[in-house]
């Protein structure tokens, strides 16, 4: 992406150790392969996977970019922590080594779309629409958060305070609260049986040195699945992709040990007393996970 006129220059002050995988290599496709309905999937020699869509029905496009092996589920040495959540609020928008907050903002309010990020069991998600003329500015945007975050130690300060708020706050709403003990009845040994935002004496434990090294060890091209899907052309957009991934290597492999859970022989049952003068009944079972 060329000519982003308006935006200031920037020179970072606080930085992170640069990731060794970012470094000086050409990125191709190794394959690609027609889904039907308008989807391409394809795989880049870094180990990332892309896929396309068109759909021309309306002048709107999405980019995507999804990370595998992290999640709550998958958080091993930072179980408990929530620090993937804590990670996608610094990386959603946050400092790069090409622009600050400011000008992420300045280009994301340029698009006149909407941009977000979530963090669920098992992936961290981040997402741009906007209209499909600007796709390439989304995707460059996603890019560069995915590969050149710095996570300064204000921003860091910040959003531990605001995850923090979100966890205390989430302690007095019924419905987290009766999911979490859901969660907690089903799992006994599973890691899915950890929050989302994690628990507060365990967050607080988080350094900014352990933030650092899970975007530096789990934002690797192996862990993304980048997805376009739109008013776009299938061709234009795996080079705006893969265009915007040179030079981003794949790491070693990293398996994320979990704990296997044993089956159920028995009905299970908790009671939860709050406030209020409503009563709730939720029922789970087994399905596929």
């Amino acid at each position: 992406m060329t000519g982003f006129s308006g935006s200031k220059q920037f020179t970072p002050t606080t930085c992170a150790a640069e990731p060794e995988h970012r470094a000086e290599a050409v990125v191709e496709y190794i394959s690609r392969q027609p889904l039907g309905q308008g989807v391409t999937l394809a795989k880049l020699s870094n180990g990332m996977t892309v896929m396309v869509q068109e759909n021309h029905s309306s002048p709107l496009a999405t980019a995507r970019c999804y990370v595998v092996n992290t999640g709550s589920s998958y958080e091993h040495e930072y179980l408990g922590a929530g620090i993937s959540h804590l990670v996608e609020h610094l990386v959603s928008g946050g400092t790069t080594t090409k622009r600050s907050e400011d000008d992420v903002q300045e280009l994301v309010d340029s698009l006149g779309g909407k941009t977000n990020a979530y963090t669920s069991n098992n992936i961290t998600a981040y997402y741009i629409d906007a209209p499909s003329s600007r796709i390439d500015l989304a995707i460059e945007l996603i890019a560069d958060s995915m590969q050149h975050c710095i996570i300064p130690e204000e921003e860091y300060l910040r959003e531990l305070g605001v995850v923090q708020r979100e966890l205390e706050m989430g302690l007095s709403q019924r419905e987290r609260v009766g999911y979490q003990a859901m969660k907690q009845l089903i799992f006994t040994e599973h890691p899915m049986r950890h929050p989302t935002v994690g628990y507060l004496q365990v967050l607080q434990n988080t350094t900014l040195d352990d933030v650092r090294n899970f975007y530096k060890t789990r934002y690797v091209p192996q862990n993304m699945i980048f997805v376009v899907g739109g008013d776009v052309q299938t061709e234009e957009v795996l080079e705006q992709v893969k265009g915007q991934f040179q030079g981003f290597l794949r790491t070693h492999e990293l398996t994320i040990p979990r704990s296997q859970e044993p089956a159920q022989a028995s009905p299970r049952e908790t009671t939860v007393e709050m406030e209020g003068e409503t009563v709730e009944l939720s029922v789970a079972w087994p399905t596929v996970m």
